[in-house]
């Protein structure tokens, strides 16, 4: 096993594969409890009760049911039914003492711990049935790439973009990811888990990472640091720990009220990584100690660090088991009742049909993998995919390929020779145009009635994200906004462009990515960030471009804030986007990073290379359109009003050459028609001026 590093913070347990002795666990304790002492005292009531009584209830075996929820982005950590269900099996033989390797637990006069090698009698179960009553195999799949790398607790929540733990009550929740947040601290995170004496809501469970899940698949361990974080959920900690209130693992106090509150594992000092049968950290007998002298330190024990892990103790079963008879929503989870309402009993026969894309985003033109999920049996599959090449196939997991943008289902059949079950998922699938958004690219949002409609832009966040207002804009009244005044600190919200064709840009050329910001701090202690990603594979992966903090404002505001005049916006030059991002399908992405803060606003947004840069910026802007756009022999531009001063109007090509010059004088119209019979088919740039004010416009003509 690879040696492992748990961070202990009350109620959160975190483990981490170490090179050292690092840990974090006061800073998790107080973001979890805020020196809540009264909440201290309670867990020690409830683990020293539970220590202290011996178990004698009627039953000697208990099962549990799970859910398995795999957070992923496409990737290898969409792990396989195979290798979440060998992780199930991995602790049942740990929990039961069937894992071979108990015979090298240590029986010697200083380490007398195989005779106290406990079998807790527990055993997991993937859940048959879900909240719901309907037929589950356990396992639920979200992709969800801004989640899965780097997770926490935000990935537990369907408000997110993640999933949502199923009642803590019916199932116990382990959630898989790629990789953990460790708060910066050395180490890799393997996974955390909360104790039941304080935590038993909707993220009450496990976070776990995909690669150390089971032995096989994408695991690179044993997969028993699960059995861990297992121990954690049913109220162990560790045996250097030293409980609610003191300051080492080392003591003299009761051996059933101090440091672990587990008799027969001898207190450590300090958490220990290697497997040496002469380590002994602690000099101190607790009081009540079984063994009556200074036993070596219990390295084989699985609430250890140490690579060595391979037995529970007799007082930890104790305890475990009493929790599962003492602590409500524990005593409900292994209820008879429950095993019914969670069909972990249930024979396995074939009751849904179900199926994952690895990506449901697309551009035209790419290829898109399909996974059969269906349970339980399968033994043939009818696909058919709206749009898709080809159109059907009764492949188990089938590559298809679409050519055209737009938004497709896919249906799915399957048998097991008896019993045939279908399931569609409507607009599954989206496509993305390949060549996208003729360039130069400008949106002011004026003519949307949505962020999200005809794939403009995708949205990813919880609670009060992105959304389209009507109420303030640079260039007219419309922006995209968040309403992030009343937003939890934390939080991330992803704005995602469409596809942008970059490709007839020269090389040679540099590329200016142009936007505005209206945007106060709630307060100067406000730490709030927006990042600009690209793309130039259509969103399969992102490169960030610029983090602005500071850059946003400076200016606070104790109440909610709206722009009210152009002084309240910002404008933000991004230069750094090379040629390698000049394709067909370029896309960007903003992220914005909460902290409690105030209202942020997006108006103005160009991609044009810099030859165009004197174009684009203008005097005092006016309120202008175009249609139709795209034209063909005439197109209509709408000035907003009628103007006091004369009209001058340049169109410029996609690279900033002058194609036409209008000028104009004594107009009475608002309306101003001009003739593009003769016009070249292309992307164009209208620079409107009417006296010191200036607006620049797109027009494609066919």
């Amino acid at each position: 096993m690879k040696k492992l590093l748990l961070l202990t913070a009350l109620g959160l347990t975190t483990l981490v594969q170490a090179q050292g002795d690092w840990c974090s666990s006061t800073e998790k304790n107080q973001a979890l409890y805020h020196g809540d002492n009264a909440l201290k005292h309670q867990a020690h009531e409830i683990i020293s009760r539970s220590a202290q009584n011996i178990y004698d209830g009627e039953r000697s075996s208990f099962i549990i049911p799970v859910v398995v929820h795999v957070i992923h982005d496409g990737g290898e950590g969409n792990i396989s039914y195979e290798q979440i269900q060998d992780g199930i099996d991995v602790m049942n033989e740990d929990f039961n003492k069937e894992n071979p390797d108990t015979i090298d637990i240590r029986n010697n006069s200083d380490a007398p711990f195989a005779p106290i090698a406990a079998d807790v009698g527990i055993e997991f179960r993937l859940a048959r049935l879900d909240p719901d009553g309907n037929c589950t195999n356990g396992v639920q799949r979200k992709y969800a790439p801004h989640l899965t790398n780097n997770a926490d607790d935000a990935c537990k929540y369907s408000a997110n973009g993640g999933l949502d733990g199923w009642p803590s009550d019916m199932y116990v929740n382990i959630w898989v990811v790629n990789s953990i947040d460790n708060d910066g601290g050395a180490g890799i995170t393997i996974g955390y888990a909360y104790l039941p004496y304080f935590s038993s809501g909707a993220d009450h469970g496990i976070l776990y990472r995909h690669d150390y899940f089971g032995r096989i698949g994408t695991s690179i361990s044993d997969g028993e640091a699960l059995t861990h974080e297992m121990g954690h959920i049913l109220g162990l900690l560790h045996p250097f720990d030293a409980g609610w209130g003191g300051t080492t693992g080392c003591h003299t106090g009761d051996c059933d009220a101090n440091g672990d509150y587990v008799c027969d594992t001898p207190p450590a000092n300090v958490a220990m990584f290697g497997c040496s049968p002469l380590e002994n950290t602690c000099d101190e007998v607790p009081a009540g100690d079984p063994f009556g002298f200074d036993a070596f330190d219990q390295y084989e024990n699985w609430m250890s660090y140490n690579s060595c892990q391979m037995m529970f103790s007799e007082d930890q079963k104790n305890i475990m088991l009493n929790n599962l008879t003492d602590i409500g929503f524990l005593e409900s989870l292994v209820s008879p009742s429950n095993i019914d309402d969670t069909g972990v009993d249930d024979p396995e026969e074939l009751c849904k049909a179900e199926f994952e894309a690895e990506n449901t985003l697309v551009c035209a033109g790419n290829d898109v993998q399909f996974f059969d999920y269906s349970y339980f049996n399968v033994t043939g599959w009818t696909w058919t995919f709206e749009g898709g090449t080809p159109a059907t196939s009764s492949a188990e997991n089938p590559v298809v390929s679409y050519s055209t943008g737009g938004t497709y289902d896919v249906t799915l059949e399957v048998t097991d020779g008896t019993t045939t079950i279908s399931t569609t998922l409507t607009d599954y699938i989206t496509v993305l145009g390949n060549p996208g958004t003729p360039s130069p690219y400008i949106e002011i949002f004026e003519s949307m009635t949505a962020l999200t409609v005809d794939e403009q832009f995708f949205v990813q966040g919880s609670g009060d994200t992105w959304e389209l207002t009507d109420e303030a804009g640079y260039s007219g009244t419309h922006s995209a906004w968040i309403d992030n005044f009343a937003e939890d600190a934390g939080m991330v919200h992803i704005l995602t462009s469409g596809t942008i064709d970059l490709s007839g840009i020269d090389p040679s050329e540099d590329l200016d990515f142009v936007f505005k910001t209206a945007y106060k701090k709630r307060n100067s202690s406000t730490d709030e960030a927006l990042r600009l990603y690209v793309s130039n594979d259509c969103g399969e992966t992102w490169v960030v471009r610029k983090i602005f903090n500071d850059e946003l404002g400076e200016e606070t505001q104790g109440s909610r804030f709206t722009p009210e005049s152009k002084d309240d916006w910002i404008t933000h030059t991004v230069t750094n986007i090379t040629s390698s991002y000049y394709v067909e399908n370029f896309r960007y992405r903003f992220e914005f990073y909460t902290d409690g803060g105030n209202n942020i606003y997006i108006d103005d947004i160009n991609v044009y290379p810099s030859a165009l840069a004197g174009i684009q910026d203008g005097g005092e802007d006016l309120t202008m359109s175009l249609y139709p756009n795209p034209a063909n022999d005439i197109v209509t531009l709408d000035l907003g009003g009628v103007p006091s001063d004369d009209l001058q109007i340049i169109i410029f090509n996609s690279v900033g050459q002058t194609v036409k010059v209008i000028e104009e004088a004594g107009l009475t119209s608002k309306y101003y028609q001009i003739e593009t019979t003769n016009v070249t088919p292309g992307v164009y740039f209208l620079n409107v001026n009417v006296g010191n004010k200036n607006e620049a416009l797109r027009l494609v003509i066919e």
